[in-house]
C-alpha cells in the first residue's frame, strides 16, 4: 500500500478502507506500506491542513490516526514498513505500528518533532512507543527530539533491518513472502497480537480527544 508524505483525515479513511479490503483477502497475507515520495517514507500528520483548518480538523485528524495506529498494533496480517528515506513523528509511528520495519541505509532519518513544535503528543501515540521501542529511546524521541541515523535506528532496534535505498523495497517484499503464511489464519494472528500489545491496542483504538487535548496538540508555529 502507498501512502502520501502527509495525513489529512481523507488518507487516514482511505487507508482504513484499503485494509477492509487486506483482511477479507483469503490465504496467504502480508502487507507493505511503502511511500509515494523520494526519500521521505511519511512526515506523519499535515499540519499546514490543521493550521488552516483549525480544532475541528484537529480532532477528527487526531483521532483517526490513533484509531489507524491501534488497528495495526492488532491487524491479523503481517505488515512492513518500507522507509525509503526520512520518517517523522505520525510517520514514524505508523512504522512502530507494523511488525517489521526495513530502512534505507544511505539516506533518512527518523524522529519526532512534536517538543521542537511546541505541541504534546496524542495519548495513543506514546502508547505505541511503549510498545515498540525501549525507554531510553522513546525518552531520547520524545523529550529530546533526537535524530536517528539508520545506523543508530538498526543499533537501538527501531527498526529491523538496513539495506541500501535501492533495496528497501525488494527486501520488504522478500520480508513480507517470508511472514505471509502467518496472514493466512488472520484470527489467530490478531489474537497474538492484541495479547502482545494489549494496551496500546486498547488506547489507541478508543483514543477521543476534546478541545483542550487539541489546543495542546496543534503545534505552536
Amino acid at each position: 500500500m502507498y501512502i502520501p508524505k502527509s495525513f489529512t483525515t481523507d488518507v487516514i479513511l482511505e487507508i482504513q478502507c484499503n485494509l477492509d479490503k487486506i483482511e477479507y483477502h483469503q490465504g496467504p497475507t502480508a502487507l507493505i506500506f511503502a511511500s509515494k515520495t523520494p526519500k521521505i517514507f511519511s512526515a506523519g500528520m499535515d499540519l499546514k491542513f490543521m493550521l488552516k483548518n483549525g480544532v475541528k480538523s484537529g480532532l477528527a485528524i487526531f483521532t483517526e490516526l490513533m484509531k489507524l495506529f491501534g488497528r495495526l498494533l492488532k491487524f491479523g496480517v503481517p505488515t512492513v514498513a518500507a522507509i525509503n528515506g526520512h520518517v517523522v513523528a505520525g510517520g514514524l509511528m505508523l512504522a512502530l505500528a507494523c511488525d517489521y520495519r526495513i530502512m534505507s541505509s544511505d539516506i533518512g532519518s527518523a524522529k519526532m518533532t512534536e517538543i521542537n513544535l511546541g505541541m504534546t503528543l496524542p495519548r495513543g501515540g506514546n502508547h505505541v512507543l511503549n510498545a515498540k521501542v525501549t525507554p531510553d529511546v522513546q525518552r531520547d524521541f520524545v523529550l529530546r527530539g533526537k535524530v536517528f541515523s539508520p545506523q543508530e535506528c538498526l543499533e537501538r532496534k527501531v527498526v529491523d533491518y538496513l539495506v541500501p535505498s535501492d533495496k528497501v523495497m525488494d527486501r520488504a517484499i522478500e520480508m513480507a513472502k517470508e511472514v505471509m503464511q502467518f496472514g493466512e489464519k488472520k484470527q489467530v494472528y490478531e489474537m497474538l497480537k492484541i495479547s502482545t500489545y494489549f494496551e496500546a491496542v486498547n488506547l489507541g483504538l478508543e483514543a477521543k480527544y476534546s478541545r483542550g487535548d487539541v489546543d495542546a496538540l496543534i503545534p505552536k508555529i
